[in-house]
């Protein structure tokens, strides 16, 4: 994030600056503790709106600015700690990632070098999407952000400095329509909103509106806007004391009330920012600011804040995808105290040269090698991840892609729906084809851990003579009466299945969802709505109801597992079986399920006992992955599980075996 030290530095808003980042830290590190750390990002955003801001405004007041003043001042600070990191990720994904996340490695570190990573994981993210801890450049979005935004601002303000006299209302305009326009995508395009630099750079703007205000006072933002800062009647009413401790509040409630499941940025992210500008707007005599912010310590976390946020998390990334698994509290703690030894080393020997150099060489220097780093990327990228790295009997494995085509065996986006972006109105006629056949009807209802099972039900469709109707949506569970926050047309696709279920009269209804602990079906209902759901099913005369517990999770993926099995065992062919590198939760929650069921006395499939045995569980079959992530199951993995309940199937369809 931006450092500047203008001639009346700050080092309140450096130990401010510390308090952003340590937060992030925290919530990387320490999730479950700190779950609204992600909030430091939003107080960065104002801090360098409020900086950066403040250098142009003055340069165009002395009609000295110079864009390219401006932007060797921005390559001598943001480059050398980003060819550092991005360097070090290419190296370390050489030896420690399988070929599908090198290639996406690749293609992050091209967006990386090139300000344009928060559009790619944009573009990127969906319900398969890798898991955020296997992404090593993931928090590049918000320097994304910064630097988009750092190439639009001064060009603007270059064009109405002398031509708009209300330049404060120009700012004002345009804080409010970003902040309108996130308020609008929130809910609907939550992804987009938490992306796009216009729907976040009202953040910037505020830091921009407060600079202003505290250059101008009343000669150009008016009587009133200057009340809000230390001039004025105001000034007693609203002292410095209190907006300093206000603003502390504001980022304490942001803290504790908002977390993951918030919709964010929307109305949340008026706390952290709004804190932040009270902060900075009292000023550095402020008791808070003087005492605490200003604190050596604190100043100093402030001054390496920048690569200490570009070290950390790639280290915690890397760290997960090693261990394959959560990281404990000692393995977090370590990788935040080598984040600190590497960020000081980074900005004592490598950042501070580049910053105080007044060589042209030095800023050429920077810009060759984040081209080259940009190239590298994209080569890594073209050369699909450089599968050669493998010996050629795990080449299968290693290769095997994260984005395995699931697509057209799932029937995602028509029979398997995205709840987060679609509604009941989204499935397709052919889900419900099946519904005028003469056959013996499956209704196949659930989230992911449903539409994984169509493959293999499908594959058996034709030859034993029964169809299938595939009512299924991402992050759904079959459970009636559930409002997921994170997935808002849950409730009404779940209210379909009501009503298809009614009008359809399947012969058996097939219920599958995630039931693992971090899963929507756990988290909301604890599965006591599970349990009254099975009831209202029975009610409709439906008497085969097939209940279908959890499939064995893989710590990181099956084909990761094979890997390491092979690495660790100098890379010999990994057996069928692996007895280890799954999750401890499997086995309980198979006998939590199947508990369910027979207390309602419906049919249970058990995935975990057709997988597994003494010997361990099938991680591949005829040399594939029986999953291409933790849990969900290729098309090989889905008819084998199929295979293996077909005669219970059928029997319940009251059809041959």
């Amino acid at each position: 994030m931006a450092n500047h030290n203008p001639p009346n530095y700050r080092a309140d808003i450096d130990g401010l600056r510390a308090v952003a980042v340590l937060v992030v830290l925290g919530y990387h590190a320490y999730p479950q503790a700190l779950t609204g750390g992600f909030i430091g990002v939003d107080i960065f955003f104002v801090i360098s709106g409020f900086l950066i801001s403040t250098i142009i405004f003055q340069a165009l007041d002395r009609d000295d600015f110079s864009f390219a003043d401006f932007y060797r001042r921005r390559i001598r600070r943001i480059f050398p700690s980003l060819i550092l990191v991005l360097s070090a990720c290419l190296a370390l994904g050489w030896f420690l990632l399988l070929t599908d996340e090198y290639i996406q490695l690749g293609n992050h570190t091209l967006a990386g070098a090139t300000f344009g990573p928060n559009f790619v994981f944009m573009k990127g993210a969906g319900y398969f999407d890798s898991a955020a801890e296997l992404k090593p450049l993931l928090h590049l979005w918000s320097l994304g952000i910064e630097e988009q935004f750092y190439i639009v601002w001064p060009l603007l303000l270059v064009l109405i400095w002398r031509r708009v006299p209300a330049v404060f209302g120009v700012l004002v305009t345009l804080a409010l329509a970003s902040f309108a326009l996130n308020i609008f995508l929130a809910n609907s395009k939550p992804v987009q909103n938490f992306y796009l630099p216009i729907t976040r750079c009202w953040e910037l703007l505020i830091g921009a509106m407060l600079a202003h205000g505290t250059l101008y006072k009343t000669n150009r933002t008016g009587d009133a806007w200057a009340k809000l800062f230390n001039t004025g009647r105001l000034a007693i009413v609203v002292p410095a004391n209190l907006k300093s401790c206000a603003g502390a509040l504001l980022i304490l409630l942001a803290l504790v009330l908002i977390d993951k499941e918030s919709v964010f940025p929307g109305w949340w992210a008026l706390l952290p920012t709004l804190g932040a500008f009270l902060i900075i707007a009292a000023g550095p005599n402020a008791w808070l600011n003087r005492k605490l912010l200003a604190q050596p310590a604190l100043v100093w976390v402030g001054l390496i804040s920048y690569p200490l946020y570009l070290w950390h998390w790639p280290l915690l990334s890397f760290s997960h995808i090693v261990i394959d698994d959560e990281l404990s509290v000692v393995q977090s703690s370590l990788a935040l105290v080598v984040s600190f030894v590497l960020s000081w080393l980074t900005y004592r020997y490598w950042e501070r040269p580049f910053r105080i150099s007044r060589s042209a060489w030095a800023v050429a220097t920077l810009v060759a090698l984040v081209g080259l780093l940009a190239a590298a990327g994209r080569v890594t990228k073209k050369a699909n991840g450089f599968p050669n790295r493998f010996p050629d009997n795990i080449k299968t494995f290693a290769n095997f892609p994260y984005t395995y085509s699931h697509a057209k065996s799932y029937r995602l986006g028509t029979c398997f729906i995205d709840a987060k972006k679609q509604g009941k109105v989204h499935f397709s006629a052919q889900c419900l084809e099946p519904a005028k056949s003469k056959l013996k009807k499956i209704f196949l209802w659930g989230d992911s851990h449903a539409a994984h099972l169509y493959p293999g039900l499908h594959h058996f469709e034709n030859q034993e003579r029964f169809s299938v109707i595939q009512i299924t949506a991402g992050g759904c569970p079959p459970i009636f009466a559930t409002e997921i926050a994170k997935r808002p047309y849950c409730k009404e696709i779940n209210e379909r299945a009501w009503e298809l279920l009614k009008t359809t009269n399947p012969d058996m209804v097939i219920m599958a969802g995630n039931w693992s602990e971090n899963s929507a079906a756990w988290n909301f209902t604890d599965l006591d709505r599970l349990a009254k759901t099975v009831d209202a099913v029975k009610s409709l005369g439906i008497e085969n109801i097939v209940l279908v517990g959890p499939v064995p999770a893989w710590l990181g993926s099956a084909p990761k597992a094979l890997v390491r099995f092979a690495k660790l065992n100098h890379w010999q062919t990994p057996p069928d079986r692996l007895p280890w590198n799954l999750t401890r939760q499997s086995n309980n929650l198979d006998a939590t399920i199947a508990a369910i069921a027979e207390q309602k006395g419906i049919s249970f499939v058990s995935p975990f006992r057709a997988f597994c045995n003494t010997e361990g569980c099938l991680a591949k079959i005829a040399g594939e992955p029986t999953a291409f992530d933790c849990c969900h199951l290729t098309d090989i993995g889905s008819r084998y599980l199929i295979e293996s309940n077909l005669s219970q199937i059928l029997r319940l369809l009251r059809l041959p075996s």
